[in-house]
């Protein structure tokens, strides 16, 4: 047994040899996907903000009381910067 122990030794040295090599290759591999994931996660949260920007527009655009709403709020709007600028 502990002949046969000693002939697998090299082998064991070998496999021990691949696995640290693959560890390496693993963990490059891992910090590249962790980059590209922040990327894609950033993308997604641009892309739901764009969606939700053009679903109120079309809400508004399709919807009278709405745009008429918006009208009245972008007037107010308006109006209260004119008079803070006049107060400034």
């Amino acid at each position: 047994m502990q002949k046969d122990l000693s002939d697998l030794q090299p082998q064991l040295v070998d496999a021990s040899r691949q696995v640290d090599e693959m560890m390496v290759v693993i963990e490059k591999e891992s910090a590249e996907v962790a980059s590209v994931e922040k990327t894609v996660k950033a993308d997604e949260v641009s892309s739901s903000f764009s969606l939700c920007c053009e679903f109120f527009f079309l809400s508004v655009l399709t919807c009278p009381s709405l745009l008429e709403r918006s009208v009245a709020v972008s007037t107010i709007r308006l109006q209260e910067h004119r008079m803070s600028v006049c107060w400034a």
